[in-house]
């Protein structure tokens, strides 16, 4: 049978498929090309409006908890929420010593004590004890440290920072005067034996601590500077003397500060100087004479110092031949 002329350019009709939810392209609407863009964006604006549009679904993460940190006990705190004690007892802090701290932290890669804190109003820490290592640890840049909370009142905080460094990172004496001169002020202790009791120090020392804090004005601004100056132990003859001679107690403090002297020494010098102003020559000291016996009743004496031997030898003796041994038993070549 032949086939069917058709037409150039118009396709051959093509049976009709039925397939369920597919739409034929012959059924497809036409295109209206009459509607402008405006009309479309408004139409648009209508089907998306808060009414028709379904609300999304937001799928919350749960985060984790914050620890609790308790009211007291051992928890580990953020750094920045820790401040230092007004009433902190230490006012030097050698570089020289902080550097060596820190190099240690680093090295260990943790502080082996930790810091004793107080909880404050506005739910930060007082430091109590450790300020010290606190500062090392910013230095490095760590951002929590090991702590100790505990419960303390203000009188409790400074008997136990004195506690604290007295038993690890020793305050200077001058420091510890003043410290304990504020907690005789305030009435934590009724003597200067029952403060040592407390602090848990020899009586001795809590005196002679003391006796920095009465030394002229001048003397307390050196020391405020630099507490290392002066020591307890030359500290009650220091302070005795400066009742009298403020102004040689201040070039004795001087002569250490800037001349590099020891303490004995600018001692020494204070006195000797205090002697001449009170026109009383400086006492010599007196060494003794030692008797000893050559045999047959013949006794002579010795005077030893340091840096001499002096013999006195009665008539009778053979100075040549006292010579001769001595200089046999001290084995010197003639």
């Amino acid at each position: 049978m032949p086939k069917e002329a058709r037409p150039l350019g118009q396709d051959r009709p093509l049976a009709k498929s039925n397939f369920p939810g597919v739409t034929h392209h012959n059924q497809f609407p036409k295109a209206d090309l009459s509607v402008g863009l405006d009309h479309l964006l408004s139409g648009m604006d209508e089907e998306e409006s808060p009414s028709s549009v379904a609300p999304a679904v937001v799928v919350s993460k749960a985060l984790p908890e914050e620890p609790l940190i308790p009211e007291e006990g051992f928890a580990e705190l953020p750094v920045s929420l820790i401040d230092a004690a007004p009433w902190q007892p230490r006012i030097y802090f050698s570089q020289d010593a902080l550097d060596r701290l820190v190099a240690s932290i680093r090295s260990a890669n943790q502080v082996n004590r930790p810091l004793l804190v107080r909880r404050k109003d506005d739910g930060r820490f007082e430091l109590i004890g450790g300020e010290r290592r606190w500062r090392a640890v910013q230095i490095l840049g760590w951002e929590s440290l090991h702590c100790r909370i505990v419960s303390a009142s203000d009188l409790e905080a400074r008997l136990l920072a004195l506690s604290d460094n007295e038993g690890q990172e020793g305050l200077t004496d001058y420091e510890r005067g003043r410290a304990f001169k504020e907690l005789l002020a305030d009435g934590t202790a009724e003597s200067e034996r029952k403060l040592a009791v407390k602090v848990g120090v020899g009586h001795m020392i809590v005196n002679r601590c003391l006796a920095l804090t009465k030394l002229p004005e001048a003397c307390l601004e050196l020391l405020e500077k630099d507490p290392t100056l002066l020591g307890n132990t030359v500290a009650p003859e220091f302070y005795k003397l400066s009742q009298t001679y403020p102004e040689l107690a201040y070039q004795a403090l001087l002569k250490i500060d800037q001349e590099g002297m020891k303490q004995d020494h600018a001692l020494k010098w204070f006195k000797d100087e205090a002697s001449k102003l009170a026109g009383v020559s400086p006492k010599k000291r007196t060494v003794p004479e030692r008797s000893f016996s050559f045999g047959k009743g013949l006794a002579g004496s010795m005077v030893v110092t340091k840096k001499s031997i002096k013999l006195s030898v009665p008539d009778g003796v053979d100075i040549s031949d006292l010579e001769s041994h001595l200089l046999s038993l001290l084995q010197i070549a003639e």
